[in-house]
């Protein structure tokens, strides 16, 4: 690889999902961009998504990016942090919720969402939050998590049992 391109394999940018590519496109060939993120919300559906991300996927050429596949990514937490919200990608219920779950249950919904994800193209999931609210009275004054029921619990410990699931 160039410098250039291994510079630009550092560089996100973002684009709107389901949306038009062609700057991004332009910034992969020209700048070396190895990684974009799908940002929205966005009501595109799976196939509008899974075309998008095969668009940016050919601009990732050997002059560009020396033939390294893009990084594609975008945020799929749940609740109100849901970037892909279109056909073909389930509603997700809040990590407050998920974290409520058992085990089992949650590693098997998140690789279902893994992979419709995957199946649209999309390699990197910028979730979950593994973060924690002292508790339940303090979460609505907790920007950005708790407000948002961003956290699987108030305790640490069942915080790290739901994010390693």
């Amino acid at each position: 690889m160039s410098r250039e391109q291994r510079v630009g394999q550092l560089v996100m940018v973002g684009v709107p999902a389901g949306g038009d590519s062609s700057v991004v496109r332009r910034q992969i060939r020209r700048l070396h961009v190895g990684n974009v993120f799908l940002r929205g919300p966005s009501r595109a559906d799976h196939a509008a998504v899974a075309a998008q991300t095969r668009s940016l996927q050919q601009a990732a050429d050997d002059a560009s990016t020396a033939g390294v596949r893009l990084w594609v990514s975008t945020d799929q937490e749940g609740g109100q942090v849901q970037v892909l919200r279109g056909s073909g990608f389930p509603t997700m219920p809040s990590a407050l919720v998920q974290g409520g779950w058992g085990t089992s249950e949650l590693r098997s919904r998140a690789t279902e969402w893994g992979r419709g994800l995957a199946s649209a193209g999309v390699g990197v999931n910028l979730a979950p939050v593994v973060d924690t609210v002292v508790n339940a009275s303090a979460a609505p004054a907790n920007r950005p998590i708790g407000r948002y029921d961003r956290q699987f619990a108030n305790d640490p410990g069942a915080v790290a049992a739901a994010s390693t699931a």
